[in-house]
């Protein structure tokens, strides 16, 4: 197989396929382009907790540095170089004409779980369905200027008998 000509299956009914040109003959690799608002999501979905947000194409309204900007938000929840979540998945998918809003389910693992459902808004620009940032998108009751932290709660010292 030439990996120059490479493509995947897209999801069954669909009748769509994505292509990645990388390989002898490709000139530059590449992006993968959603097709669809449900690929856009589970791509945004995969490289949250990946760590890959900076690879994403990114909708214009998200601003500039968009991958640095979840980053700033989620700085406080742990001591790492780089917090993301263990696990983010589509949860669904709602569509009016070049706009649509994922539901995605979100979990963390802080030293104790963390899990919520949060919404991502996508556009499609040039038949491309790109990510929107919001600060709701990181979590949905984080506001511009807002960060998300964590700490420590220690129950009540029980009584000793």
């Amino acid at each position: 197989m030439n990996m120059a000509d490479f493509r995947e299956p897209a999801p069954p009914g669909s009748g769509m396929s994505t292509r990645c040109d990388s390989g002898p003959g490709a000139s530059t690799p590449r992006r993968r382009i959603a097709t669809t608002g449900r690929q856009a999501a589970a791509a945004f979905a995969r490289a949250w907790t990946a760590g890959t947000l900076a690879d994403l194409p990114w909708a214009k309204a998200s601003g500039a540095d968009p991958a640095g900007q979840i980053a700033t938000l989620t700085a406080a929840l742990t001591p790492a170089e780089q917090d993301r979540p263990a696990t983010v998945d589509v949860a669904g998918l709602t569509r009016e004409g070049d706009t649509a809003t994922a539901e995605l389910a979100v979990r963390w693992e802080l030293g104790a779980r963390w899990q919520y459902r949060t919404r991502l808004p996508l556009v499609r620009t040039d038949g491309r369905w790109q990510p929107v940032l919001t600060p709701e998108v990181v979590h949905p009751d984080l506001s511009v200027g807002a960060v998300l932290r964590s700490r420590l709660v220690q129950p009540p010292r029980a009584a000793i008998t």
